[in-house]
């Protein structure tokens, strides 16, 4: 080596069974992300179809009626955005524009699912507030008189199998929140939430859809 130069070394860190389970768990994490958006590209006919059916047989509670009608346009907003960034990233759709385009429709489809998650959660709650009444179409009690929205105190839930439905959904929609939370961010960087948790958390809505599906065929 001449006076003067330098060498510069770089020593990979070992591989211990620690490490070996963080990378499994982010290419999980990664894995869950790619195949749920592919599944989600004909998303907006579901939305499509929610909105209509919403309009048809609205919610009672208006409380409920505002959140389900933001939830509609939080999700059709998120998924037009990310259908075009994710076609953009497969090389569907092509061009300068969209090569630009496809990481900003990418963070701010991220943000709209955050949003509906958020909304999701208090619709989850608020249907709780009003003790299960009418299924999850959760509706209040108005006075016959003055047709004013009056609580019911003797409201109970109605079934056992409503219940767990109740908390199997709340549970699925909490397991979306981190992964939400962190595609927000412009740089992964400045995430809270890491791709241990990511992929530990995206884990729960596959598994309760799971577990539904094998009550639906027993």
């Amino acid at each position: 080596m001449l006076p003067g130069e330098t060498v510069i070394a770089s020593i990979e860190p070992p591989r211990t069974r620690l490490s070996e389970a963080v990378a499994s768990t982010k290419a999980l994490a990664d894995l869950i992300g790619d195949f749920w958006i592919f599944t989600r590209l004909w998303g907006l006919v579901s939305i499509y179809s929610w909105a209509r059916d919403n309009y048809m047989k609205p919610p009672g509670d208006p409380a409920l009626k505002i959140l389900v009608w933001a939830q509609v346009g939080a999700s059709a907003t998120f998924q037009f955005l990310e259908n075009g960034a994710y076609l953009a990233s497969k090389g569907v759709l092509r061009g300068d524009n969209w090569a630009r385009r496809g990481p900003k429709w990418d963070i701010w489809g991220n943000r709209f699912w955050l949003t509906h998650v958020v909304l999701e959660g208090l619709r989850l709650l608020r249907v709780r507030q009003l003790r299960y009444n009418e299924d999850f179409g959760a509706k209040s009690k108005q006075d016959s008189g003055t047709g004013v929205v009056v609580a019911d105190q003797e409201v109970k839930v109605q079934s056992e199998a409503l219940r767990r439905r109740w908390h199997r959904d709340f549970y699925a929609n909490a397991g979306w929140f981190p992964l939400t939370l962190h595609g927000s961010f412009e740089d992964a960087r400045l995430s809270p939430v890491s791709d241990t948790w990511i992929g530990l958390c995206g884990m729960v809505p596959g598994i309760v859809g799971l577990v539904n599906v094998w009550e639906q065929t027993s």
